[in-house]
């Protein structure tokens, strides 16, 4: 996640499976999760995703508005790498993909979400991998805010 001191979003770790750490001024995500790798407590077993499958990890975080103006909320993967078929941000409270202004969550100021990750994995090697996640955060404009909302990124 980029660092933005003057952002109208706060992303806050929320993952009981320490999947969501900060470093840097930017937000991390481990998945297992680092208890997982570092073999403390009672955490899931597993060692990552597999290829060609499809993975929700829900409340990972909170995202906030902080700002003074309601904004939509949605976020897409970049330099996904070959292998990987979609990264995207989930509204865990919704079920529901954020990737574009269409289905995007809309935050008035000092609302709050929990969110995720969702992973689609294609033919990608068994290995460790670094994914991005843009998280954006746009105004609201009338047109936007009166669109119909449909459930093509509802995940099932």
């Amino acid at each position: 996640m980029e660092d933005d001191d003057d952002a109208y979003l706060s992303l806050d770790p929320s993952s009981d499976l320490s999947r969501t750490t900060t470093s840097g001024g930017q937000l991390e995500f481990y998945i297992p999760g680092i208890k997982t790798r570092a073999g403390i407590g009672d955490t899931p077993e597993g060692n990552g995703v597999q290829p060609n499958s499809r993975y929700t990890f829900g409340d990972l975080l909170v995202i906030s508005n902080q700002g003074s103006d309601p904004v939509e909320v949605f976020g897409s993967g970049r330099n996904v790498p070959s292998g990987f078929e979609r990264l995207g941000l989930v509204d865990s409270d919704r079920n529901q993909l954020l990737t574009s202004e269409a289905d995007a969550t809309e935050l008035y100021p000092g609302e709050s979400f929990n969110a995720g990750l969702f992973i689609e994995t294609g033919d990608a090697n068994v290995q460790q991998y670094q994914l991005a996640l843009r998280i954006r955060a746009d105004p609201i404009t009338e047109q936007a805010s009166d669109a119909p909302r449909g459930p093509s990124g509802i995940l099932e």
